[in-house]
């Protein structure tokens, strides 16, 4: 049992840092799915790692509100709070988040935008969606419906989001599936290649946000870079679909965390898809964080990591308290237990040596009272008399003489 405690504090403890590092990059660079198990009403992940979203209609404008809420690319209308923003004069469009003022993206002129900041439990999970003018092609940047997933192992226990670790073409394959399958008939694999720049990109945002927050990045962390593509068919005309993504894992010492840090998805007529694959990925490149905004991200990071440490070294001594308390009463125990033996084995010693004495003094008085009636009988023998005794009891004779 004290062992099951510390490994699971270890392990939480490790989960939980990990979390901040990609709630941090997060923070710092392109939208992206961040720590924290909380999910959208669009739907989550199976406990298998599947995707079971409900729904899988392309976004569409949402209506104004107060709050942004997460995107929902499954369902007929993605997040609300992101205002729509109109196209500009020139030659793009830029969108600046209406929720926090966390970030600006630019799109080609014409087309909509939309977008903000969600947040649920300690994270602040950026999401964008792009609308061409025509409406044929919708790209999507992070999905903050997608949490992080805790590796299976025996200290996994009870934890949400249990789920093997997916490759990006893999994640890819499954996020096709869920955000256009059921609009668009016929999902098909065309295609998928390595993106090695994009996780490269996301390793060094990890490296620089363990950094920021004072701590060595996760020395078992991997990053997996890859896009696939897929053709369908919507109401009877050829349409494209593409995922570029970048998975993470981090394996800790009795498990370990993985997630989505970067999403590019976008669905597009099948004609456009090569040059709406290049306009999705100048869109993320254009992502620009506030300054201000990513500060304040993480000097938030910095007090959880710090409430983190509090928590972590306050279970460690509870822990070490009560190991110390078990160690005292099982020493207290084997002492009393030792004690026991001990005095059960010098009884059973006293009363071995005691019948060996009455064995030795026996066979003393045995050897003796042989030796005398041996001299009697010698006497009797020779026909001799004792006329001087060892002993009073006239046992043993010191001299004799003839009769």
């Amino acid at each position: 049992m004290k062992r099951s405690n510390s490994h699971d504090t270890r392990f939480n403890a490790s989960a939980r840092l990990a979390g901040l590092i990609l709630a941090a990059m997060a923070a710092g660079c392109s939208p992206a799915a961040t720590h924290g198990a909380a999910q959208s009403s669009a739907g989550s992940f199976s406990a298998t790692g599947a995707p079971s979203w409900a729904g899988s209609a392309s976004p569409a404008p949402p209506a104004p509100a107060a709050q942004a809420s997460a995107p929902t690319p499954t369902d007929a209308q993605t997040p609300s709070g992101g205002q729509l923003q109109p196209a500009s004069a020139g030659d793009a469009t830029t969108f600046t988040d209406p929720t926090e003022n966390a970030f600006t993206v630019t799109a080609p002129q014409g087309w909509t935008i939309k977008g903000g900041v969600q947040r649920a439990a300690n994270s602040a999970k950026t999401w964008v969606v792009a609308t061409s003018a025509d409406g044929a092609t919708t790209i999507i940047l992070g999905d903050p419906s997608i949490p992080n997933f805790v590796l299976p192992s025996p200290f996994s226990g009870n934890q949400a989001n249990v789920a093997p670790y997916e490759t990006s073409v893999q994640f890819a394959g499954n996020y096709a599936q869920h955000a256009f399958g059921s609009t668009c008939a016929g999902l098909t694999p065309t295609g998928d290649q390595p993106e090695p720049e994009m996780a490269q990109l996301m390793a060094d945002q990890g490296a620089k946000a363990a950094s920021q927050m004072g701590v060595a990045a996760l020395p078992a962390s991997a990053y997996d870079g890859g896009s696939a593509t897929f053709s369908c068919q919507t109401n009877g005309v050829a349409d494209a679909v593409g995922v570029i993504d970048v998975t993470s894992v981090f394996r800790l010492q009795n498990g370990g965390l993985w997630g989505v840090p970067l999403l590019i998805a976008y669905r597009t007529p099948a004609a456009t898809q090569a040059q709406t694959d290049q306009v999705a990925r100048t869109i993320r490149a254009s992502f620009q964080p506030n300054p201000q905004w990513q500060a304040q991200q993480l000097a938030a990071a910095r007090q959880q990591q710090a409430a983190m440490q509090q928590q972590g070294a306050a279970a460690q001594a509870a822990l070490t308290r009560q190991e110390g308390a078990e160690g005292q009463m099982l020493s207290s125990q084997a002492a009393s237990e030792n004690a026991q033996l001990d005095a059960e084995h010098a009884a059973t010693m006293a009363q071995l040596n005691a019948q060996g004495q009455r064995i030795n003094q026996n066979f003393a008085i045995q050897q003796y009272n042989k030796g005398s009636g041996q001299q009697a009988e010698m006497r009797y023998i020779n026909d001799q008399t004792c006329v001087r005794w060892y002993d009073a009891a006239h046992t043993r004779c010191a001299e004799t003489a003839p009769n």
